[in-house]
């Protein structure tokens, strides 16, 4: 991940040492911009799935009676005095 966060910076330098706007881009930059985002892939994936995961894991649990394992009732002598 750091190398990608290096080629953005590369880019970033590229594209304001030739006078280039943010998304004017050439061949060369291109490329570095290219390979910048290959290389987040993986991360980004990985956010993906794992988001995934948690929003098919809390729909499973709306579908049960109680959010833990355990039946939790709440006690009515529990403020008696």
């Amino acid at each position: 991940m750091n190398s990608s966060i290096f080629l953005l910076l590369a880019y970033s330098i590229i594209q304001t040492l030739t006078g280039r706007g943010r998304f004017d881009v050439d061949l060369h930059s291109t490329a570095v911009l290219t390979l910048a985002g290959c290389m987040f892939l993986p991360v980004i994936l990985a956010v993906g799935i794992g988001l995934f995961r948690n929003t098919y894991h809390f729909a499973n649990l709306r579908n049960q009676s109680a959010l833990l394992p355990c039946d939790l009732r709440p006690d009515p002598k529990a403020f008696d005095q």
